[in-house]
């Protein structure tokens, strides 16, 4: 495969679990990722519910 300038060599390194509590297979399965990019745990209350959300 390649598009004639070029030729694709490799494999996939992603394992392939569909575990959509990650966001790799979450997003490879289809599903729009909705983490942030970093999280912010000055506010407990909020970080609990977010936790309580994801288990």
């Amino acid at each position: 495969m390649g598009n004639g300038l070029w030729q694709q060599n490799g494999y996939c390194v992603h394992e392939n679990r569909h575990d959509h509590t990650l966001d790799t297979d979450a997003t490879i399965d289809g599903y729009i990722s909705v983490t942030p990019m970093s999280t912010d745990r000055s506010n407990v209350d909020v970080w609990k519910k977010v936790v309580k959300t994801i288990r």
